[in-house]
């Protein structure tokens, strides 16, 4: 194994670091995404701060009930659309 293949990179807001692949836990229990050449996020740290935590919980529970009104909205269309169907 080369040393380029223990090296992984890590992002916390704007800011990048390259670490060894065996200091991942570390820097993930402090807040860092695991990040690939190209920035996309592959392992996602879990907030420990209340306020983030706060904030998304709020977004999911938006989400939620944004998807609740959209399923709601579809068993509506779906049972117009049998009602009109069976009496074709």
């Amino acid at each position: 194994m080369s040393l380029v293949d223990n090296v992984v990179l890590v992002q916390r807001d704007n800011v990048i670091l390259r670490i060894d692949r065996s200091q991942i836990a570390e820097y993930m229990n402090k807040g860092y995404n695991v990040i690939d050449a190209n920035g996309n996020i592959i392992q996602k740290t879990i907030p420990t701060d209340v306020l983030t935590l706060q904030a998304e919980y709020k977004r999911q529970e938006d989400e939620i009930l944004a998807l609740e009104a959209q399923v709601k909205e579809l068993k509506a269309q779906l049972r117009k659309k049998t009602k009109k169907s069976t009496t074709d």
